[in-house]
Parts: C-alpha cells; structure tokens; sequence
C-alpha cells in the first residue's frame, strides 16, 4: 500500500498553484477548500482529506 507524502504533495500543489498563476484564495474559491487549509498544506502542517485530494485533482 502506498503511502502519502505530505512533504511531496505539498511542493506539487504549491508549485502548480504558482506555475498557473494562481493565489491560495483563487484556488480556494476553485475547489470550494479553504485558503488556510492551503497555507497549512503548503507548510506541510496539514494532511487533506480524501474529499479534499478529489477536488484538487
């Protein structure tokens, strides 16, 4: 079974957020997830929940 990598997830969502030109509140607003749960994503202070990686993808 393969595990999540927050340290990865984190970097991946930042990094696309930023390479699309988009703020934490525009991608907030996109997937309906909070913009602090962003800021705690992108600090790898939080582990979304599978809803959440849905609608990320």
């Amino acid at each position: 079974m393969k595990h999540l990598s927050l340290e990865k997830l984190a970097e991946t969502v930042s990094s696309r957020r930023k390479a699309s030109g988009m703020s934490q509140a525009a991608l907030a607003e996109k997937t309906g997830i909070s913009r602090t749960m962003f800021t705690r994503l992108e600090a790898k202070d939080y582990s979304p929940s599978v809803d959440q990686l849905l609608a990320l993808c």
